[in-house]
């Protein structure tokens, strides 16, 4: 009769253990995630800023060869 009970709460803690385990899989996937969304924004707005700039600067010298 012990035999049964024991084995069901070994049973019932590896469950626990392997829903911990699995919890902590699923966040730091969702994490991972966040992380590469947040870093391709940051890359992206680089890249915005820096084609704007170097635009600001086409237009600066094609305006100033006009005038020459």
């Amino acid at each position: 009769m012990r035999r049964p009970l024991v084995a069901i709460r070994l049973l019932q803690h590896l469950l626990s253990f392997v829903q911990t385990i699995q919890y902590v899989s699923d966040l730091g996937g969702v994490f991972g995630l966040w992380f590469g969304f947040a870093f391709m924004t940051l890359i992206e707005m680089f890249e915005l800023c820096s084609d704007l700039f170097v635009l600001s600067l086409y237009k600066l010298y094609d305006i100033a060869d006009r005038r020459h």
